[in-house]
């Protein structure tokens, strides 16, 4: 009996000072707003829906350590990798004021063009206290008449990352996609 007492005063005790982690959920969104004279007035564009390699296009929020591979456990992105560059993709090219009209990949719309990327790397490095935001996106954008490819680029950004933790990472993330949306501009033209 004392010890049955005993036991439930522990579980009780215990059982109240559980702690609880909070999950953080971030996304990719940018403010860029440069917007351009029309040079490819008469076209539409499609914007394909990016692919991904291996688990890049999850939730996660990935790092590697000492040549290991994990995810943050207590932050994530608040959609899948994939959708959220796609939705950036869709945002700033529409803005840009490039083209006629900037479709995506589920309009009905016969396009002129399409845009494809592919996310290669989109990793947080860390190497001692030494860290790194490690983000590869492979574009291509192709003659949706033929689809021939008129133009192929990987754009690789390496910049250095202020803490090791996911918020900074994510910050150091954001510079590489704003310096991503410059590069396609002119990959673009």
């Amino acid at each position: 009996m004392k010890k049955t007492i005993l036991l439930t005063t522990i579980l009780l005790i215990t059982g109240c000072s559980v702690k609880t982690n909070t999950l953080n959920s971030y996304d990719l969104s940018i403010n860029y707003s440069k917007v351009l004279v029309k040079k490819h007035k008469n076209r539409v564009l499609m914007i394909k829906y990016p692919s991904s390699l291996d688990a890049l296009g999850s939730s996660k929020i990935f790092y590697k350590r000492d040549g290991i591979t994990s995810y943050y456990l207590y932050s994530q992105w608040s959609a899948p990798l994939n959708k959220l560059l796609y939705s950036q993709l869709l945002k700033n090219i529409t803005n840009e004021n490039i083209f006629k009209s900037v479709v995506g990949y589920s309009s009905e719309v016969s396009p002129d063009l399409n845009l494809e990327t592919q996310i290669i790397d989109f990793y947080h490095i860390v190497k001692g206290n030494i860290s790194y935001a490690d983000i590869s996106i492979k574009v291509r954008l192709i003659n949706a008449k033929n689809s021939k490819i008129l133009k192929e680029k990987l754009f690789h950004y390496k910049l250095k990352v202020k803490k090791l933790n996911a918020k900074s990472f994510i910050a150091t993330a954001k510079k590489a996609i704003t310096e991503f949306n410059l590069d396609l501009e002119k990959f673009i033209f």
